[in-house]
């Protein structure tokens, strides 16, 4: 009962949308060893599924954690060039690109390490997924044991609901959806991006355009970063969601505040 009060205050993406059931159901319980994969299965949802799977970018920092929770789960890894994730992150959320530059860095240089040593883990790269659609998708239904199925190919036509503040959410792939910093983004912004990034982007062999060498965020830059992204939160939030008011920016502001408190 301790944890799922504990878990009811950390879900503020409302995730566990069985809580209430499964809140019911243990109250019931005569024998208090409920297994724990049992337990956590019916909390995502009543309905029934082969495989249950999580996308929050964060996992990538906590993979050994959730491995000792869950040793018996995978992870796939789609790792994106960081030069069009930092412009994507710049336009939709008003992030700090080069301090987006050095988590995807420690993420992807983290998780490429272990994907050396350890078999549950897969690096698929975003650009194979647009330019080899099937191959890509029947790579990732082998790894984690389902069917695939050519309906994966046109995704969009399948998907049940569409997520608010989520711009490609349920529409085609973009085949040209890659490189876009080679027209979006000036040599010098560019060259700061990769020497931010320069470990992760050598080991996941992405092609580096102009910096020589790593140039590591110094702290006062790091402190700088985080309040400019605390600022973008406060006053440019999604600009991808319909509902971007000042007061829903607020709220959110609320929830990981009393995240990080709790």
């Amino acid at each position: 009962e301790k944890l799922l009060e504990w878990l009811s205050v950390h879900d503020i993406w409302n995730n566990l949308m069985n809580m209430a059931n499964v809140q019911k159901s243990v109250s019931n319980l005569n024998d208090r060893s409920i297994s724990k994969y049992h337990f956590f299965y019916e909390l995502f949802s009543e309905k029934k599924r082969e495989v249950w799977g999580n996308k929050t970018p964060q996992n990538s920092e906590n993979v050994e954690l959730l491995f000792k929770l869950f040793p018996e789960s995978k992870l796939i890894v789609v790792t994106r060039d960081v030069r069009d994730v930092v412009l994507s992150w710049k336009k939709k959320w008003g992030k700090n690109p080069y301090l987006v530059a050095d988590k995807w860095g420690r993420r992807m240089s983290g998780v490429y390490d272990l994907a050396q040593k350890d078999d549950r883990v897969l690096l698929i790269k975003f650009e194979d997924l647009l330019e080899e659609t099937e191959d890509t998708t029947k790579k990732i239904c082998e790894f984690i044991g389902i069917k695939w199925d050519k309906k994966m190919l046109n995704h969009h036509k399948h998907t049940e609901n569409i997520v608010d503040g989520k711009i490609n959410y349920g529409k085609p792939l973009k085949k040209d959806n890659k490189q876009k910093w080679r027209s979006l983004a000036s040599p010098n912004f560019v060259r700061k991006v990769e020497e931010t990034a320069f470990q992760g982007m050598g080991k996941l062999n992405y092609d580096i355009a102009y910096a020589k060498k790593e140039k590591p965020l110094s702290l006062f830059y790091r402190k700088y970063g985080m309040v400019h992204d605390a600022l973008a939160m406060l006053f440019v939030g999604n600009r991808a969601k319909k509902n971007n008011s000042m007061a829903d920016r607020i709220s959110q502001i609320v929830k990981q505040i009393k995240l990080r408190i709790s």
